[in-house]
């Protein structure tokens, strides 16, 4: 529905209608906005920190724990199980 999408100003003396992509332009970027931006940001970097950190470790735990190489893929599946579990659990 074509207006669903529309955004209504009202004033005292007219009714100005802006589609969303208009009413987005009009707000801006504020505090806010950037302050979400960064901590999605760490968020993702600390998800690509993981993926680089479990293979060092795995790599450690290889030779110091014994493990062999389907202990060690075991180990290094662990993290997208969790995220296959975790994923639908939390609603993404």
């Amino acid at each position: 529905d074509v207006e669903e999408n529309r955004v209504v100003e009202k004033s005292a003396h007219f009714v100005d209608e802006a589609d969303v992509e208009e009413a987005i332009d009009q707000i801006g970027l504020g505090v806010f906005h950037w302050e979400v931006f960064l901590v999605v940001g760490l968020f993702q970097a600390a998800d690509a920190i993981e993926m680089g950190f479990i293979s060092f470790v795995t790599a450690v735990l290889k030779t110091e724990w014994g493990f062999d190489e389907s202990d060690k893929a075991t180990m290094e599946s662990m993290v997208f199980i969790g995220m296959a579990i975790g994923a639908p659990t939390w609603g993404w």
